[in-house]
């Protein structure tokens, strides 16, 4: 079984510019998913929006 990894406040500093981003990478790939007619929850896009990859670097990393 995968590790879960939680999206807190905190990440969200480091993974997205802003709110207006993370909402348009979440719609972006919900409408991708359900385009290949998927069927997809929203634990299912919260876990693809927490693998992707920071856009900035934590302070003092």
């Amino acid at each position: 079984m995968r590790k879960q990894k939680i999206l807190t406040n905190e990440r969200l500093k480091y993974k997205f510019k802003s709110f207006f981003d993370l909402a348009n990478f979440g719609i972006r790939i919900a409408k991708e998913r359900i385009a290949k007619e998927e069927y997809v929850t929203l634990s299912e896009l919260m876990q693809d929006l927490v693998d992707l990859p920071d856009e900035f670097k934590p302070q003092g990393s």
